[in-house]
């Protein structure tokens, strides 16, 4: 993938939360009955200006 800000290619990274678990997406719950809605998320780096983009793994998993 190319960055969109200085075309050099952009590599996968972790983005982390905190030391127990990755960062996670998350959909506010209609009740107390549901289920939370989760998915992870997907970074990427330019190593030459920093920039990062970041993508939900499994969108579709917390659609509303």
């Amino acid at each position: 993938m190319k960055c969109c800000k200085c075309d050099a290619e952009m590599f996968t990274a972790n983005l982390t939360g905190n030391a127990l678990h990755a960062l996670i997406l998350t959909q506010t719950k209609k009740s107390v009955w549901d289920a939370d809605k989760r998915c992870g998320v997907i970074c990427h780096v330019c190593p030459d200006c920093g920039y990062i983009e970041l993508y939900a793994d499994k969108p579709k998993a917390i659609k509303p």
